[in-house]
């Protein structure tokens, strides 16, 4: 399980996730359709376990799998349950439509992402038959869901899947004190029950419908051969490619449909509208020298992708933590802040550039952070990236309550917090706090004491930080470019 599900109980501290709080709906939904006895209902974890009193739940064998967005998810799961109570087979549910939420998230694991139900028939016979009832109910229905990483789709179903794996738990714990899930083999050896972000099979285990993986080609959207990757989650990964029609290096980012689902006011959005957003405000922005490029929007099989251009440089959370970059008044490295002073005055002044010239377009970053900011390592220029969260003015309000939620811990103002609502203000608030994470790593720590700020920048001033620099984070802060601009052209500068 992923380190998020950790934070379903609370935002400050790690707790069980058999603590999260949940809406009744679920359960409720199931209960409706149990006899009045043989069944049994309990909270396990992020599950909501369905137990019969008469089956075999066995060690190991094919599961079924079965994945929802929250729009279907009550009639899914109405529909299974009365299934799997026809042949008294045990299954469970997330416990509440905030887990599945989870479930189908970003943050989620990769090889267990997309998972609604599992089911765990008695026998390979019980399975064959309840997969292909399953199927032939489902059918013709708006049913659908993210597709499960881990496991193969049932024919042409959009909720079905199946994996071979252990439906007991058999784990063994590992010296580097993690626990492992295991199967057993014919031969009574153990291997780990694996669940990666592709199908694989133990190497005794033949797939019952005989499928075969077709080869994949790396090339992708007519004329984009991928190289690497550079990052997965279970929304998608981010992949370098090269553009064959231009010789140029490019990145290309990857949507699965019906995941990172939400809705707030009057819009749904997920990660296929996500992209498409994206594409939109950078094709608004195309010009600037501050922002990346967006080349295409392409689907492939049933995912969406953007290529953009690849911005040289490196990420400004790394280049701040270099050694020959690293400025910290309790850092014995033998530097003071002038060695610096160059590097930062130039990032202070790319930054204001780019966020002037982006509102200029209209268009608020709203998620604004070191993780986004790319820079020269020698200049120390700026270059933004991930628009996915920014607003364009008079076109894109009604995107508010979700896209002001996709924010950075410690680089967002309470008022936006109270409020739910963007502004301009909210980008340079964001801008000062870049600054200041260069001088003084805060990180998250702002988002539970938003006045910390203050303390530092006044700890930076005493230890000789000059007065300019504390005029710039503090002027930006407040949205006042004038007076920040002002800081930039101190004398001494």
């Amino acid at each position: 399980m992923s380190d998020n599900a950790y934070l379903l109980a609370s935002k400050q501290w790690y707790e069980t996730p058999a603590l999260a709080p949940v809406r009744s709906d679920f359960q409720d939904e199931v209960r409706s359709h149990l006899p009045e006895s043989g069944w049994q209902i309990r909270r396990n974890d992020i599950w909501l376990q369905v137990d019969s009193f008469v089956d075999q739940v066995p060690e190991q064998g094919f599961k079924i799998h079965v994945s929802s967005i929250p729009d279907c998810a009550k009639a899914l799961l109405g529909l299974v349950t009365r299934a799997c109570v026809a042949r008294g087979i045990s299954f469970k549910c997330a416990a509440g439509p905030e887990l599945l939420a989870f479930q189908n998230g970003k943050n989620r694991d990769r090889g267990g992402g997309g998972k609604f139900i599992t089911i765990y028939p008695p026998s390979h016979e019980s399975f064959l038959d309840l997969l292909e009832t399953l199927y032939q109910e489902t059918a013709g229905e708006d049913f659908v869901g993210p597709y499960i990483l881990s496991d193969r789709r049932y024919k042409d179903s959009r909720v079905l899947y199946y994996r071979y794996g252990g439906m007991k738990v058999r784990k063994r714990l590992m010296a580097d004190g993690l626990e492992v899930a295991l199967l057993v083999g014919p031969d009574g050896g153990e291997v780990k029950d694996l669940r990666q972000a592709f199908f694989s099979l133990p190497p005794w285990v033949e797939d019952p419908f005989e499928e075969t993986d077709e080869e994949e080609g790396s090339v992708i959207g007519g004329s984009f051969e991928v190289t690497a990757m550079i990052s997965a989650t279970n929304r998608g990964g981010v992949y370098e490619a090269l553009d064959l029609d231009s010789g140029s290096t490019v990145v290309i980012k990857e949507a699965r449909p019906h995941v990172h689902r939400t809705t707030r006011g009057t819009a749904t959005i997920d990660s296929h509208s996500l992209l498409e957003h994206e594409y939109d405000v950078l094709r608004h922005l195309d010009g600037l020298d501050c922002t990346v490029r967006a080349i295409k929007l392409f689907k492939e099989w049933e995912h969406l992708f953007m290529a953009e251009e690849k911005v040289q440089g490196i990420m400004l959370r790394t280049a701040a933590g270099r050694a020959e970059d690293l400025w910290l008044p309790y850092a014995r490295n033998g530097m003071s802040f002038e060695d610096i002073q160059p590097k930062f005055y130039r990032l202070g002044k790319s930054l204001l550039d780019a966020v002037e010239a982006i509102h200029a377009r209209g268009v608020i970053i709203s998620d604004l952070s070191t993780n986004n900011v790319m820079v020269d390592p020698d200049s120390w220029d700026v270059r933004l990236i991930d628009f996915e969260a920014a607003i364009r003015v008079g076109k894109d309000e009604h995107m508010m309550p979700a896209l002001s939620k996709w924010t950075t811990p410690g680089y967002v103002r309470k008022q936006r917090i109270a409020s739910g609502v963007v502004t301009f203000d909210d980008d340079y608030y964001a801008a000062s706090r870049v600054l200041l994470n260069t001088l003084v790593p805060t990180g998250a720590l702002s988002a539970l004491n938003p006045d910390c700020h203050a303390t530092f920048i006044g700890f930076l001033l005493d230890v000789g930080v000059p007065e300019w620099v504390a005029d710039l984070i503090e002027a930006t802060a407040a949205g006042d470019v004038s007076s920040a601009r002002a800081a930039l052209a101190h004398p001494n500068v």
